[in-house]
C-alpha cells in the first residue's frame, strides 16, 4: 500500500518553515546581521567583566576615600595653628571624589555612561589627590622628628592608590566597558551615542 503523501510536499527537516508561512526574522539572523528591511542590528549582551571589577574597585576606593576623609576631619579638629583653610579644601575635594567614587561604581552595575565618567574622574582624582598629598607631606615634614616613617606610610598608602585606582582608570576607559554601559536588554539597537 503507498501513502497519500508525497514526500516532495513535505517541508525540509533543516529547520526551515513550511511553505507559505513567512519566517520569523530574527530566527535566523546572527548577531550583528541588520533585520530585513530596517537598520537595526542585533547585539549579543556585553560581557560586564571589566566593567564590573572597575565598579567593585571605584566602590571599595570610595569607601575607603570617605575612611580617611573622616580621620582627616577629626584630625585637623586638634590643629589651631596656621592657615588651615587649604587643608579643609584638600578635606572638601576628597570629599567630592568620594562622591564621584561611589556613583559612579553604582552606576557601572546600572550601566549608566554617567557612572563610567564618574569612576574615570574619580580614579583619576584620586591619583592626583595622592600623589599631590605624599609630596606636599614630604615636603611639610622634612627635617622633623620622625617625617621618615610619616612619609614612608604616605608612600605606601600611595603605591596602593596607583595600583587600584589606576587598574580602575584602565579598566573604566577600555571598549567593554563602554559597550556594558550603552547596552540596554530591551533594545536590539547599536551603541547609544556619547557612550
Amino acid at each position: 500500500m503507498t501513502s497519500p503523501w508525497n514526500p516532495d510536499d513535505l517541508p525540509p527537516r533543516s529547520g526551515q518553515p513550511y511553505p507559505g508561512l513567512p519566517q520569523h526574522p530574527s530566527s535566523s539572523l546572527a548577531p550583528g546581521q541588520p533585520y530585513p528591511g530596517s537598520s537595526r542590528v542585533m547585539r549579543q549582551k556585553p560581557h560586564g567583566g571589566t566593567a564590573i571589577t572597575a565598579g567593585v574597585l571605584a566602590i571599595v576606593g570610595g569607601v575607603w576615600a570617605s575612611i580617611s576623609v573622616l580621620v582627616s576631619i577629626s584630625e585637623l579638629s586638634t590643629l589651631h595653628t596656621g592657615p588651615l583653610w587649604p587643608l579643609y579644601a584638600v578635606v572638601g575635594a576628597s570629599a567630592i571624589n568620594v562622591g564621584l567614587l561611589i556613583y559612579g561604581g553604582i552606576g557601572l552595575f546600572l550601566h549608566q555612561p554617567a557612572g563610567r565618567m564618574c569612576t574615570i574622574i574619580g580614579c583619576g582624582l584620586a591619583i592626583v589627590f595622592s600623589t599631590f598629598s605624599v609630596a606636599t607631606s614630604g615636603i611639610a615634614f622634612s627635617g622633623t622628628r620622625g617625617s621618615g616613617s610619616v612619609l614612608e606610610a604616605g608612600i605606601g598608602v600611595l603605591v596602593v592608590v596607583l595600583l587600584y585606582g589606576g587598574v580602575g582608570l584602565v579598566l573604566a576607559l577600555v571598549k567593554p566597558t563602554a559597550d556594558w554601559v550603552s547596552y540596554r536588554p530591551s533594545s536590539a539597537e547599536g551603541p547609544r551615542a556619547g557612550a
